[in-house]
């Protein structure tokens, strides 16, 4: 899990097992089919809600944030994560808030995000991270 609260910045982008040698997964995300979940909590880690979601990653840019297209052809932005973005295992994935399934996706991604105010919550399950997001230092 990611905490986007976290008080370090994010790990090297090549430290993810599974990826083919010397691709980082910066390189592998664009073009692949992810399937993401949030867990929102409040600022003593107590559960708030939970999202999920799922598309193509259409690009990865300078700031290691990603745009994921989803199925209603909306934009989803999420940080490029290699602790959080992990490559699948083969088989059928459903994501538990439209019913979609995901057949044989390429990657697996889970966050957990502190949130304030319900609006809070809204905003990720709309679109992602905030354009202006930066990892915590």
């Amino acid at each position: 899990m990611s905490r986007s609260t976290a008080k370090s910045a994010l790990p090297p982008l090549s430290a993810v097992p599974g990826l083919p040698a010397g691709e980082t997964l910066l390189q592998s995300l664009p073009g692949k089919m992810l399937v993401l979940g949030l867990t929102f909590v409040d600022s003593k880690g107590v559960l708030v809600d939970q999202h999920q979601t799922s598309g193509r990653v259409e690009e990865v840019d300078a700031n290691g944030m990603a745009t994921l297209r989803q199925s209603d052809g909306s934009a989803f932005r999420f940080p490029v994560d290699p602790m959080a973005i992990k490559p699948a295992g083969p088989g059928e994935y459903r994501v538990r808030n439209s019913g979609v399934k995901v057949l044989n996706p390429d990657f697996l991604g889970h966050f957990e995000v502190e949130v304030q105010r319900n609006a809070d919550v809204e905003r990720y399950r709309m679109g992602g991270y905030p354009a202006n997001w930066q990892p915590p230092v």
